[in-house]
């Protein structure tokens, strides 16, 4: 030994607390994460975080009853997601110049698939411009539909409190953000 050697720790564990000072943690197997079962997570039917990611996606406004083809303003169709174990959060901003879709208005594209059970819920909050709602009508709300990849946009009516869907106007200018989280398998 000439006195040059270092030594660098990049693991240690000390007391039962593990510290890792740079580089990452791989999971080889589909399945294996992180297990909280030791915390004692009374009913949970499991305990274990699989997987995070995140990443881009593009949603796409179409007609239920016709898709029809969207033209959308540069840089009019954004969607950014993070995926932690099944809770799938996602943001999104569409700018509609022109569409020629008809029936209710939808949206797909998204990341991964709803979970399609019982159980299944989104929240979502979402904000428009341009967009017009059906008489007696004062906000909007949308959901993630739990047996496909659409997202929802519905009216409430302010009288019956019930949900109407929207319509597209195919000559009419749009633009909406949503953000929120739902379910996935």
């Amino acid at each position: 030994d000439n006195g040059n050697t270092s030594t660098t720790k990049s693991l240690t564990i000390e007391n039962g607390d593990m510290t890792l000072k740079n580089g990452n943690i791989e999971f080889l197997q589909d399945g294996d994460g992180i297990n909280f079962s030791a915390a004692g997570s009374v009913g949970a039917s499991s305990t274990t975080l699989a997987s995070y990611e995140e990443g881009d996606w593009t949603p796409r406004v179409y007609g239920r009853d016709d898709a029809g083809t969207g033209i959308y303003s540069t840089d009019g169709r954004i969607g950014k997601y993070t995926r932690i174990g099944n809770r799938v959060f996602i943001q999104m901003y569409v700018d509609v110049t022109g569409h020629n879709g008809t029936g209710d208005m939808v949206i797909d594209g998204l990341p991964f698939q709803p979970n399609g059970g019982s159980g299944s819920f989104s929240s979502l909050s979402i904000r428009s411009d341009g967009v017009d709602l059906p008489s007696n009508c004062v906000f909007m709300q949308a959901y993630v539909e739990d047996t496909t990849d659409d997202i929802i946009l519905e009216a409430i009516n302010v009288s019956t409190e019930a949900a109407t869907a929207i319509q597209q106007d195919p000559n009419k200018a749009f633009s909406l953000m949503l953000s929120g989280f739902y379910i996935h398998n």
